[in-house]
């Protein structure tokens, strides 16, 4: 995933994490990287640099820890602070509280040193920064506490122990069999099966009765979201071909939807996985058409008998 990938920010009074873009931190205050991806191999010390830039006219101390996450249907992140993996002794701070002066940025050094003999596969810490305003409001009594994060999707893959990258299709389904327009609900359930983390991509192409690759291909995953292992992602997708309304006869009959799922680094154009969806579609077009014929025919019947009648 791109740069955009949002971090998060909660009151330490609140259980519920919030969701915020990194350029939008409460009290001013923003953080550079908003997430961090590698692929490393163990006994390797990686060295950062995390900058914290402070738009406040007051300072903040901040204090830096780390617990491990998970991500939730919603791709918001959960720290899971009572898991027995809290990666302490995989980061070492410069300091245990450092001072963020008023209109200012600074850039705090970390150093990453995977343990000897830690397993290949996906590791997924987050370096918690928490941050007290050294200025206390006149009207309270206490400081304002914050803390804010940065998630690392780690994958550790040793020479000897490459990981296979690979996912499923769980589900692929459209609302209904039948549908007056060219048009589709689709449902599509993604599981990673890999031991690390994926970026699962894919689209859906539909074919008309005649074999004709229609318009508009949905895309799967479009935000480029990480999957974590054994993880599951479920989007609906809505499509439809705005063509029909520029043809008196549209296409009849049996559509097929075909679903491709690839990898984002992936370095060829073979599918991980298929599946293809059959629907029918009835345009409008012919129950109207249909309907304005059975009425010709009812008034020409009508005629006859009318005619038949005034003869007698």
């Amino acid at each position: 995933m791109t740069s955009l990938k949002n971090i998060f920010l909660f009151g330490t009074f609140l259980s519920v994490l919030l969701i915020f873009p990194k350029t939008t931190f409460a009290q001013g205050i923003s953080v550079s990287p908003s997430i961090v991806e590698m692929t490393i191999s163990n006994e390797i010390i990686k060295n950062e640099i995390i900058t914290i830039t402070n738009n406040e006219e007051q300072s903040f101390k901040i204090n830096l820890n780390t617990s491990s996450f998970s991500v939730n249907s919603d791709d918001s992140l959960i720290i899971d602070y009572e898991s027995a993996e809290n990666f302490t002794d995989w980061f070492s701070f410069p300091l245990d509280t450092i001072t963020i002066p008023a209109k200012s940025s600074k850039e705090i050094p970390i150093e990453l040193a995977i343990p000897k003999n830690t397993p290949s596969g996906g590791y997924y810490p987050i370096v918690l920064i928490q941050l007290k305003s050294e200025q206390i409001p006149q009207n309270q009594n206490v400081g304002i506490s914050f803390q804010f994060g940065i998630p690392h999707y780690i994958t550790i893959e040793n020479e000897n122990s490459k990981l296979q990258r690979t996912a499923e299709i769980l589900d692929f389904s459209s609302k209904g069999f039948i549908h007056l327009t060219p048009q589709a609900l689709f449902t599509t359930t993604i599981r990673n099966k890999s031991k690390t983390h994926i970026k699962p991509i894919g689209s859906i192409t539909i074919y008309d009765p005649k074999g004709i690759r229609q318009s508009n291909t949905v895309l799967i995953n479009e935000k480029f979201e990480h999957l974590l292992p054994e993880k599951q992602i479920t989007e609906i997708h809505k499509w439809k071909d705005e063509t029909i309304n520029n043809t008196l006869f549209p296409p009849i009959g049996t559509y097929k939807a075909k679903l491709e799922l690839y990898l984002e680094d992936s370095r060829n154009n073979i599918p991980i996985a298929t599946s293809v969806k059959s629907f029918y579609v009835l345009p409008y077009h012919y129950i109207f058409y249909i309907t304005l014929l059975a009425g010709v025919i009812v008034g020409i019947f009508f005629r006859i008998a009318k005619n038949r009648k005034t003869r007698q």
